[in-house]
């Protein structure tokens, strides 16, 4: 099969979107390279090492390729398939040519102060003309695909849950906690979602002053977070961290004495997972989401109060903890065989 991936974020985001994108292709190639797969993308690195991967810039280049461009491309490679990886299908893709689009999220929708006007209006109507025009929707969660249906009129026979591959990396790596040197570390993207600012002021509640909180990532709001820090006092018992790689991360978080997220919310909380298949104990928000993936295997607490994250904090600090296995009908779905098996069985279904 000649299947065609819109590939912006699998070149060029480091994140969640990029991540996604790259365990998509990769466990394909691994396990489906019988396939085909074509890679457009405008600035695409062409010395990306996957044997079953073909780079393809659109011939007419223009700063909204992915809208207009990418189907007309994708036509002339007489591809068999398309999938588009993040919210998007081109609106010029050729009517013959089934369209699968992987929808993660619709927080504009949620949380639309959290953008600028035109930002909310671009996104939904990529959205809105994606979940139109595609054959198939592949979402993270049941929760997500909920989320959609509450916004957009969709026909729900369209929706696939497929749970979204971590690296095999964190297959190979186990909880070795430094207690010597004890810390709980959070790494995700500073924006205001994910709650940093009620995070670190819960933690400077702790009557605990040897624990350390390690903050890994980048974005907007990384700035005020390390004001607030300074305020309360706590600089000295916080650590941030911009982007690690894989290699280093692993090891933060495997050193950990426990992993906290306390995200507002989430499409799927794929930092939840990693951490959950290397025994770490983890506290996090009550959100559907999270309870989707783990159950009641984890602690949760009230991310809209300080005093909520205060307790689990304490809890996870009070209690002794072995090294956890988590065994949940979603975290067996995260790996790259169950994963690309359940892309090719869509993907044949056309």
């Amino acid at each position: 099969m000649k299947i065609g991936f819109d590939s912006k974020r699998f070149f060029h985001n480091q994140t969640g979107l990029g991540n996604y994108s790259r365990e998509v292709i990769y466990s394909l190639c691994e396990y489906y390279s019988e396939n085909e797969y074509l890679l457009f993308d405008s600035q695409g690195n062409e010395s990306i090492d996957l044997h079953c991967t073909q780079l393809i810039r659109p011939r007419i280049w223009n700063p909204f390729w992915r809208s207009i461009g990418l189907g007309y491309s994708a036509g002339k490679q007489k591809i068999e398939l398309f999938h588009g990886l993040s919210n998007e299908i081109p609106m010029d893709m050729p009517s013959n040519i089934p369209a699968i689009c992987t929808i993660h999220d619709v927080i504009f929708r949620q949380f639309p102060n959290q953008y600028k006007p035109v930002d909310r209006y671009i996104y939904h109507k990529k959205t809105s003309t994606a979940l139109q025009r595609c054959d198939k929707i592949i979402v993270p969660s049941q929760y997500t695909k909920n989320c959609i249906l509450d916004y957009y009129n969709v026909d729900e026979s369209k929706f696939n849950v497929i749970y979204q591959s971590i690296n095999p990396k964190y297959f190979n790596h186990h909880w070795e906690p430094n207690l010597d040197q004890p810390y709980i570390v959070f790494h995700s993207s500073f924006n205001h979602r994910k709650n940093h600012i009620n995070l670190v002021k819960s933690f400077a509640k702790l009557d605990n002053k040897e624990i350390k909180l390690i903050l890994i990532g980048e974005g907007s709001e990384k700035q005020n977070i390390t004001k607030l820090i300074e305020n309360l006092g706590i600089s000295k018992r916080v650590e941030i961290f911009g982007y690690l790689d894989l290699d280093d991360l692993i090891i933060k978080l495997k050193k950990s004495i426990g992993f906290i997220n306390p995200s507002k919310f989430e499409g799927f909380g794929i930092p939840l997972a990693e951490v959950a298949i290397m025994g770490i104990p983890i506290i996090a928000s009550d959100i559907p989401v999270f309870r989707e993936i783990m159950g009641n295997k984890i602690s949760y607490f009230d991310p809209n109060e300080v005093d909520s994250i205060t307790q689990a904090f304490s809890e996870l600090l009070n209690e002794p903890r072995l090294n956890k296995e988590y065994k949940t009908e979603v975290l067996e779905q995260v790996n790259r065989k169950a994963h690309s098996k359940n892309l090719i069985n869509l993907y044949n279904s056309f």
